[in-house]
This record gives C-alpha cells, structure tokens and sequence, in this order.
C-alpha cells in the first residue's frame, strides 16, 4: 500500500471509528496535514485522479430534496454563503494555512454547515457566526468547495461557450472573454471566489500555505466546473487566477 493509500485509511478510521482517541480534534486536523504532505509528492495527473477519488468516497452527497429549497439563489448558488465562506479565508490565519483547498475538512461539520444555509430557518447572523467561529480552515473551505459543485457556479450554456476559448494561448484575451461572455449573477461570484485564490496564491501568503495556482486549480477545478473534464477544469481555473487582475479590470470597464 502507498503512503497516500495508508494516509487515507489512517484518516477515515479516524473519522468513522469509535476509538475515543480518534475523535480528538487534533488528531483529525494532524492526519489531514500529514496526508496533504503525502499528496505534495504525486505528479498533477496522480493529484487528479487521486483527488477525483478522494473526493467521491469524503464528501457528503447530494441531498435530493435541496433543489427545491428557495433560500438558495439564482441558478441554485447561494451568494451569502459564498461571501461569508470567502470573508473567513481572507483571515491571515486561514491565509496561512498549509494546503488550503487541498486538505479535506470535516466532512459531517461541512454538511451540517450547508444543510443550515440552506435552511429557512437559520438567520444569517446565526450562519455567519457558525462559519465564523471554525477553527479548522479547510472545513470552511471545503464547505465552498462542496457548495460550488454542488450547485454549479456557471450554467451548462455558459460553459458551452467558453469552452471554445479555454485552449487558447492568449490568456489575457481568455480572461476577457469571461468578463464579456457571462451574466452578471455567475460573473460576480466567480470573479469573488478567483480573487479569494489569487490572493492564496501571493506572497506572504503562499510560502506558509504552500498552494500556487496549478495547485488550486488541481484542487478547484472540478468543483467550479464540475461538467468539464479534469484537465480543462484545472487549466481554465489555473488561468483565471494567473489572470485575476484582468479579470477585475475588464468587469470595471464593463
């Protein structure tokens, strides 16, 4: 068995035992550490498939009866939950974590955590303080991360469109045609999420966190485009960050 494959047992037995030692908090967010270290070593198409996989057994599925749930915004993505999602990892302490977006939260927490802003009964100060005060950054993150897929940032037709453009060498222009191309409800929560790992991705930031944006876009990709492939979902979003700064001019000109 390889490092990864022992990592992964060590961390769902952690997570799914009833051994009172693998409850511990610590435990869990150590083994989670330990295990993106392990994931550090492997090529990018290792990391793709790797994480495809990871992803499937860890996250919470799809609850069927959430479609219908009005709380949630246009197109099914919720705006608050983004916001409050992104004004939590702009914390210098969540800015510095190692492997943010890549390390897996705490899946139950992260699930109860969407379950409430989907809920018509749960205030929204009452939603951002239970983000708020989490103590483990990529329980917040992997909540974003969960939503987005979930519930598709960018429509299929939107996506129909861009594809087209996403092979292309000029990124400046790639950058743009996003701009021009979306409306504005899947344009304004894309360009919030993009900004949020541009920042990530930059210095002081990024040496503690040890992401760039290839990094994030392994680990994003699918989840902001779940309908692509996994390479052309890890190179548009690995684009769209290099590019961050055209992206935010181009909707200021607009």
């Amino acid at each position: 068995m390889c490092i990864f494959c022992t990592i992964n047992c060590i961390y769902f037995c952690a997570l799914q035992c009833s051994f009172p030692h693998a409850q511990d908090e610590a435990l869990l967010l150590t083994t989670r550490k330990v295990q993106y270290r392990c994931m550090s070593q492997l090529s990018p198409a290792e990391l793709i498939t790797r994480g495809q996989q990871f992803i499937n057994q860890m996250e919470p599925k799809k609850d069927p009866g959430s479609r219908n749930n009005s709380s949630v915004g246009v197109g099914g993505i919720n705006r608050y939950l983004i916001s409050v999602c992104v004004e939590y990892l702009q914390q210098p302490v969540a800015l510095k974590e190692e492997g943010l977006f890549r390390v897996p939260g705490d899946s139950s927490l992260m699930k109860a955590l969407h379950r409430d802003f989907q809920s018509h009964t749960v205030s929204k100060e009452h939603l951002r303080w239970s983000v708020m005060e989490q103590k483990d950054p990529n329980t917040v993150s992997g909540l974003l991360k969960l939503h987005l897929r979930e519930n598709g940032l960018l429509s299929q037709q939107s996506l129909d469109q861009l594809l087209p453009h996403v092979g292309s060498r000029d990124h400046e222009m790639l950058a743009e045609t996003v701009v021009e191309m979306l409306p504005p409800d899947e344009l304004q929560p894309l360009l919030e999420v993009v900004s949020l790992m541009a920042t990530i991705v930059m210095e002081p930031w990024a040496q503690d966190n040890k992401m760039n944006p290839r990094t994030l876009g392994i680990a994003c990709g699918l989840s902001i485009f779940p309908s692509l492939d996994p390479g052309t979902a890890t190179a548009l979003l690995e684009t769209l960050v290099k590019k961050n700064k055209v992206l935010q001019e181009s909707q200021t000109i607009l």
